[in-house]
This record gives C-alpha cells, structure tokens and sequence, in this order.
C-alpha cells in the first residue's frame, strides 16, 4: 500500500496541484499585506477566492498532471509556465473588471506567479525525491535492458509508451527508412536514422559506453528489406544482441532486482562500509565545494570550451556511460579530446587531459548526487569485473586513491585493490590528502606509490581470505568434531590470524 501511494503521488500531480493552487491564492495576499500596505478584508477574500477558482480551472484544463516525474522534460516545464501564467492573467482581469484593479498592489500578480511556480516547480522536485527512494528499494536501476525500435509505427509508440513505466528497460533510439521522420521523436524518443544503419548506430553508443541487448522490430518481418534483415542480423551477430518481434513482447522476463548485484560474499563488506558515518559528512562537502568550484573554475571551463570548438567543433562536450554507486548507470561529460573516428587525442587534448580540465562537466554530476569528488573512478561496463564489485559500493569520483598512487602506472589489479583500500579507510583527512596529491600529478605528472600499492594488495588478500575463512571454518569444525567426538553445539568457532589469513591467501 505504501508503494502504491508512493506511486500515485510520483506519477499523477493533479490534486496536489491544485492543493498548491489554492494554498498559493491563500498564502499571497496574507503575506502581500504584512509586507506591504494592508489589503481590506473583503477585498482579500474576494482575491483568495477568484484565484482559487481559477488555479484550479487552469490546472485542470492545462493537464499538467498525469506526467511521470522522471520524464520531466523542459516542454512540460514551459506547460507550467503556461499554466502559472493564464491563472494570473485570470484573475487579474477579473478583479479590473469588478473594481477596476483598485486596492491590489501592481506588484501583486508578479509576485503571485513567482510563488505559483515555485510551489508547481517544488511538488515536482519532492515527487523525485520519493521516487528515487521508490526506485533504490525496487531495484534494477543497473539492470536497465537498452532497446532499439525499428520502425515508427502504432506499435513501436505503444511499445516505448510502455517502457517509460518499468525501471528495468529503456528505449534508446527509434530507426526507419522514411527519412522525414529523422529528427523527430516517438512518445519522447528520436528517430535517429535508417533501419539499415543499424549496426553503424550500435557501434556509436557502444564508444559511449551504452551496449545494445535488444532490437524491438515494431513491424513484420515480411516487411523488412533485404538491406534491413541484413542490417539486423550483422548487428545481433557482431553485437550480441537479440532481435525481439512484437509477438514477443507479452512474454519478455522481467530483469532481476539489484540485490544479486553484489555477490553474497560482498555483502558484509559492503554493509560495513556504509555504516560509517564518514559517507554523510562527506557528500556535504561535496556539495558545497562542488557550486563553489562550479563559479571559481567556471573561466577554465569557458576558456577550454572554447578551444575545443576551435580545434575539434561541435559538439564540445562527450558524453560515456559508465557504472555508479551499486553499479548504476551513470552518465558522466567529458570535453573533447578526440576527433571523432579517432582513437588518439589530439595535442590540445592530450593537455586538457594532464590538467584535468576536461574533467570539469562532472562538477554537475557531484552537485547532483551521482558522484564525490574523491572516490573510485567510474569505469566502462566492460572494465567492471565481477570479483571486483566492492568498490562500487560508494560513490565514484573526480579523483581518487587510485589515481594519485600510480593511475596509468598500475595494473588494473592494483586499481582495484586501491580503490578498495580506500573504501574501507575513507576518511576527511585522506581526501585532503589525495586532493594535495592530486595537485602534485597535474604539476609534475605521475608517479607509482610502490608502498601504498603494497599496502592495499596486502588488504585486498587479507580480506579476501577473510571471507573464504569464513566459509571453511563450519566445514573445519565439524572435522574436529568428528574426530574428537564430541558434540559441535557451543563450542567456539577457531579463528585465524592476519598472518595466518594472509599466508593462506597467497598460497591457495
């Protein structure tokens, strides 16, 4: 029942605004007459109720409501606007037809609008907020199934309608031969191309990071060109994907829910690592040093902005997904450093990238809560072992342990292991630290910590053989049971040592 609420009030925002309608058209003339001259009372009433009425009627008719929260796009924030608007004009027309304006301030209806759309703008905002914590106790947030839809049909609309409600699948791009419709969008999705350049488009997202598990065909297959099947089935072979009928769709598995992410020898870990309370002063810097270094380094980014444009064009920004907290999609912005087709950076690139400066979009991204300025560094899908999950148990960041102890220097065995490390011992002091660092490997380039790479390998096998000793030692108490022959009930369990632990890591 709680989630079902929760649900309601995410994805339809009728009554709620029309709550904050006619609590807006009470609240502005009470608090226009304690800030400025006294409004009479039957002038007042006469205010609340006209601008009550209309709100209402505006917000009803407009139908600003009925829109998923995580779909908010910048037409449904001009619709609020719209809305916001005709309702002060209303009643401002109304009251110069009654009395001619009298005894309202000229102010007064600028000011209604500003609170009007502050308190439209703010149900929203509270709406996303519940529905992320809808979404993290659901699951499946890394578990997202990218599609592309060929065809623009009556189908593909019903199909890509319907994905916008479920958590576990998204629609990337819709392809067909009729090129008027290039540039346009289906329920919210463009139509990015040709059907036969599906395999070019694949391999596009793929230098993003995005990978393609399926291909929805919204049309038969009687209706495919011979160019078209081809297409399909050099993309489903060389990609891996699975080429999905229409038929098919009723009888789609739903993906798995996102406590299998991490394996269940992790877990432990990871739950300790979250119970420090280091995390939640953290992300208050963060968010504080993230806007102040958005305005005091916003001249680099201006200025590096600039020169990409001159040197490499439009766009200046590039985009990649990468794995986040829990192994979350993440979008992170980079400025360009690369030609596009290129697999090398070009000069003003490659110093872009020494100093850093290309890093600067992802200021948003910590500002956002998707990252820390210090933590592990977010990688490609495909550089994500599975036995290596931990480090994702935080944030990533801007910066991190990894980075400044060796970066390119290191194997990507000893990243992990460094990340780890400092999952496990993040603290105020070691983020200043690793920011002073960080400072010193713009300056004078980088260089391998041999004994702090030591340090967290020699962890890395300490807790790893912490965790396969505790699988063992049920099995070694019975043994010892059995051959002493006594009964295992309350005997104490035999615990090893750090060296012990170690040594038996790195034999076996």
């Amino acid at each position: 029942m709680r989630l079902a609420s929760r649900q309601c009030f995410s994805h339809f925002l009728s009554w709620p605004d029309a709550l904050v309608g006619v609590g807006v058209s009470i609240l502005v003339p009470v608090l226009w007459s304690m800030g400025r001259s006294p409004m009479a009372l039957e002038l007042m009433g006469l205010y609340i109720l006209v601008s009550s009425l209309m709100s209402v009627i505006c917000i009803s008719v407009g139908e600003i409501g009925g829109v998923a929260i995580q779909y908010f796009r910048i037409r449904d924030a001009l619709r609020l606007v719209k809305v916001a608007a005709a309702s002060v004009l209303m009643v401002s027309a109304i009251h110069f037809m009654i009395n001619r304006g009298e005894g309202i301030g000229r102010a007064l209806p600028a000011f209604h609008f500003l609170v009007l759309m502050l308190g439209l703008f703010g149900v929203r905002a509270i709406g996303f907020c519940w529905m992320k914590r809808d979404m993290r106790f659901l699951g499946a947030a890394h578990h997202l199934e990218n599609v592309i839809v060929i065809g623009a049909s009556l189908r593909a609309f019903a199909f890509i309608s319907a994905s916008q409600h479920m958590n576990h699948r998204r629609v990337l791009a819709v392809l067909d031969r009729n090129t008027n419709l290039h540039g346009r969008s289906i329920a919210g999705c463009p139509v990015m191309g040709k059907s036969a350049s599906l395999p070019e488009i694949i391999a596009e997202y793929a230098t993003h990071g995005v990978r393609v598990d399926k291909v929805f065909l919204a049309v038969d297959q009687d209706d495919l060109t011979p160019g078209e099947a081809e297409a399909i089935r050099i993309g489903a072979e060389r990609f891996h994907c699975h080429a999905l009928e229409h038929h098919e769709v009723l009888h789609m598995p739903r993906t798995p829910a996102d406590e299998s992410f991490y394996t269940s020898e992790d877990l432990p870990s990871v739950r300790d690592a979250r119970a420090r309370a280091v995390w939640g002063v953290k992300r208050l810097v963060d968010s504080t040093l993230a806007l102040l270094g958005l305005v005091v380094l916003s001249p680099f980014f201006l200025c590096g902005t600039f020169l990409v444009l001159c040197d490499l064009g439009f766009p200046a920004l590039f985009w990649q997904e990468r794995l986040g907290r829990d192994g979350r999609a993440l979008r992170i912005l980079k400025l360009r450093t690369m030609s596009i087709g290129s697999s090398t950076a070009t000069k003003l690139g490659s110093a872009l990238r020494r100093s850093r400066i290309d890093e600067l979009p992802q200021l948003l991204s910590v500002l956002r809560g998707e990252m820390s300025l210090v933590g592990p560094r977010p990688l490609l899908a495909t550089e994500q072992r599975v036995m290596s999950r931990f480090r994702l148990a935080v944030r990533p960041g801007l910066t991190g342990w990894a980075q400044v102890c060796g970066a390119n220097l290191c194997t990507l065995e000893e990243k992990f292991a460094l990340d780890e490390w400092y999952v496990e011992n993040a603290s105020l002091m070691l983020d200043a630290k690793i920011f002073v660092l960080t400072a010193r490997v713009v300056a004078f380039g980088e260089v391998r910590r041999e004994q702090d790479i030591d340090l967290a390998l020699a962890a890395r096998a300490v807790r790893r053989a912490r965790i396969a000793s505790a699988k063992r030692q049920p099995v070694i108490t019975l043994i010892h049971a059995a051959r002493s022959g006594k009964s295992i009930v309350g005997d104490a369990q035999p615990s090893l040592s750090v060296t012990q632990i170690a040594s038996t890591s790195l034999q076996g």
